[in-house]
């Protein structure tokens, strides 16, 4: 479930003209990032506001709605028009072929150091932790695989030598095994 809200204060009375209109699926943690001094110098918002949530719904219709209160730039507080039209949302600019090519090759470089794949691990389990993947959470739930994906599994599986011991993706010191 996703929100539409609006941020205002005492002199904004109307919601398709003033303030800040946002979309997002976790107000409480929206609301502090709005709240950093930095977000407010980059937003201009006010020192104090008030929130008001507008609509609740799915993706898509709070995109909608929200489109519908920002049909253009520079509305009340919003630089962006809304709706996550044509990626105008603000959460990327378009990059160049040359541009996207030196993201790669960064990124290359930076699984290459052990210790930056070691610190991206971590922080990677740390934001899974606790998060429930059975049932009809898993993406996979209800979709059967091919047989041709089934192959590449099997095939993968030769390759490492088994799925015993070691070779075990889910090995960790060897506490399991027994002999």
């Amino acid at each position: 479930m996703h929100v539409v809200y609006w941020l205002y204060n005492k002199k904004n009375a109307d919601p398709e003209t003033h303030g800040y209109i946002g979309v997002t699926s976790n107000f409480k943690t929206r609301l502090k990032q709005h709240l950093k001094t930095k977000a407010m110098r980059v937003k201009k918002l006010p020192q104090k506001f008030k929130w008001k949530i507008l609509f609740t719904g799915s993706r898509d219709a709070c995109l909608k709605y929200e489109g519908t209160l920002r049909p253009l730039f520079k509305i009340g507080w919003n630089s962006y028009a809304g709706g996550g039209r044509l990626g105008n949302d603000g959460l990327g600019v378009p990059k160049s072929t040359e541009h996207r090519e030196k993201i790669r090759l960064a990124s290359i470089r930076r699984w290459k150091n052990k210790a930056a794949r070691k610190r991206q691990s971590l922080a990677v389990k740390k934001g899974l932790r606790g998060i429930d993947r059975s049932g009809a959470n898993n993406a996979m739930w209800g979709k059967h695989m091919s047989e041709e994906a089934k192959e590449k599994v099997r095939q993968k599986i030769i390759e490492r030598g088994g799925v015993w011991g070691r070779n075990n993706p889910n090995y960790k010191d060897g506490s399991c095994i027994k002999d």
